[in-house]
């Protein structure tokens, strides 16, 4: 969720695209997503559909610590979807696109480091899922946060159809 956004070769890039190793698109559109992501100006695409509740025991006092931070940086909508945002609720990102930048010189980093600091990663065995969803739709507009067009198929362990 953090140290990703740091390494030297995705400063070249303007947006990454995270697969898993075990993943693949079977089929899609002609359709460049690196391009519909920069027409639309998005921060972050997800697969459509894949947005699910992490294990409760693997959030522990995930939301609790978001609380404080997003209060702390008087960030109103991330206090609002701390508390109101389903605990380990996320995104699957076994599949992402996201806008390099975003992550790197907006507040992203700033959230990340004070909760890697908090130690809840090594304690609780936060994963990146839901601390990606909470944080992104906490300091990014709404509207910056988009399913990828329809018709990529899409696997990872199962299909999933956008």
């Amino acid at each position: 969720s953090g140290s990703l956004y740091h390494q030297p070769i995705l400063k070249e890039y303007k947006y990454y695209l995270r697969l898993d190793t075990d993943s693949r698109f079977e089929d899609g559109p002609d359709l460049s997503l690196f391009d519909w992501a920069e027409g639309e100006k998005i921060n972050y695409g997800y697969i459509a559909g894949a947005v699910q509740i992490d294990d409760s025991k693997v959030v522990k006092g995930l939301k609790t610590d978001v609380l404080k931070y997003m209060l702390s940086k008087f960030v109103w909508r991330g206090v609002i979807n701390s508390l109101f945002i389903p605990k380990g609720k996320m995104f699957y990102t076994n599949f992402e696109l996201g806008r390099t930048d975003f992550f790197i010189k907006n507040a992203w980093d700033d959230f990340f480091r004070y909760l890697d600091e908090s130690g809840g990663f090594y304690i609780h065995r936060w994963g990146d899922a839901p601390i990606k969803y909470v944080g992104v739709k906490s300091l990014s507009a709404s509207s910056k946060i988009k399913p990828i067009p329809p018709g990529f198929v899409y696997t990872h362990g199962s299909t999933y159809l956008t």
